[in-house]
């Protein structure tokens, strides 16, 4: 009962901005470090665009980032749903991720999967923590979002380019580098 009141208070205090085609609105989105985020898109049968994911890595700083002058209002439930995904996952980062379909269409958050290099981490219903019911999986409506967090596997260095993958499509999400030294 008590994640339930506050994860119901979470989604009041940090409900994104959105489009009318439900995306995250781009001036909030273009805040987020390029290297922090990624957005990419499925495609049904006919090649017609099916799924929009945004995801970006779950951190403090890319809260700050996102909310930019709305950042001190938005504070207190940012820090209470970090400590929240931290108690539950000890030790894990997560990713925020954001669905639209186009047109009614299925999501289902465990047939996420992560890859990096040749290894490949699949997504559990542990991995999962919705804040939307239609983050739980199944049909997606037409203009419903489906909005929750996933743990990335400890398997991932987030430090390095890693893939973010629903069904045979991904998105890369590109870290920034530090300079090579001379």
């Amino acid at each position: 009962m008590k994640r339930a009141i506050v994860l119901a208070l979470l989604v009041t205090a940090l409900a994104l901005p959105v489009t009318v085609s439900g995306q995250i609105k781009e001036e909030y989105w273009k805040r987020l470090p390029d290297s922090a985020k990624v957005h990419f898109y499925t495609h049904d049968y006919s090649g017609k665009p099916a799924l929009s994911l945004m995801c970006f890595l779950n951190t403090i700083d890319n809260w700050k980032a996102l909310w930019g002058p709305e950042w001190e209002e938005k504070r207190e439930a940012v820090e209470l749903l970090l400590n929240f995904l931290a108690d539950r996952w000890p030790g894990s980062q997560s990713l925020v991720v954001y669905v639209a379909g186009y047109g009614t269409q299925y999501f289902w958050p465990w047939e996420m999967a992560f890859t990096q290099g040749h290894a490949q981490f699949n997504v559990q219903m542990k991995d999962v923590v919705a804040i939307t019911d239609a983050f739980n999986g199944g049909r997606l409506l037409e203009g419903a979002v489906a909005w929750g967090y996933i743990r990335i596997p400890q398997g991932i260095d987030t430090s390095k380019e890693f893939r973010i993958w629903y069904d045979d499509e991904y998105g890369t999400m590109k870290p920034e580098q530090p300079a090579p030294t001379p």
